[in-house]
């Protein structure tokens, strides 16, 4: 009898839905190590946007402390450093502290009040959030998965060396011919 392990995978939109049951008792050998190389796969791409996710976020958050920090009425007229890139900051001066252009995606920009652009960043570092969580869920199950075929992998491998362990002191047992008279 045969023990089943059944994993659920998550859909594409994170729900843990059971899609696909995966038996990996059924499964022999090169099967198994097909399998563990498809979730192992799976699962750095799952880190890759994870790894992407973490920097949107890390952006949305820095955007949304300059904005509530920076964008201020006592501000106005003071000596800032103007982000162009990540790593290039050129010097300026604040001359509305109530508007500012906001990256709406694409390259698009759009000219916000500074509350409703503080809101649009919520907004936005919510939805990463969220992303990121169901990301980390889909992530553990991987490496779930990854756990029982690997277990299945060991157990598998036991019982072939059992068997030929056996076979062995089967084959030394009958190596004295029987002589007859």
């Amino acid at each position: 009898m045969s023990k089943k392990a059944p994993t659920t995978v998550a859909n594409a939109s994170g729900d843990t839905a059971a899609i696909n049951k995966v038996d990996f008792a059924s499964l022999d050998l090169e099967q198994l190590g097909l399998v563990k190389q498809q979730i192992t796969k799976e699962a750095e791409l799952i880190e890759n946007s994870l790894t992407s996710l973490k920097f949107a976020q890390q952006r949305f958050n820095n955007s949304l402390q300059a904005v509530n920090n920076g964008m201020r009425a006592e501000n106005e007229g003071k000596q800032i450093l103007v982000p162009l890139t990540d790593s290039l900051y050129v010097p300026g001066k604040l001359r509305n502290s109530h508007k500012v252009l906001i990256d709406v995606g694409t390259g698009y920009y759009v000219e916000m009040g500074s509350v409703k652009a503080a809101a649009f960043l919520q907004k936005r570092i919510d939805f990463v959030n969220e992303e990121m969580q169901k990301a980390q869920a889909i992530l553990r199950q991987k490496v779930d998965m990854q756990n029982v075929c690997n277990l299945m992998i060991q157990t598998k491998v036991a019982q072939l060396q059992e068997v030929a362990n056996m076979q062995q002191q089967f084959s030394n047992s009958n190596v004295n011919p029987v002589v007859s008279k």
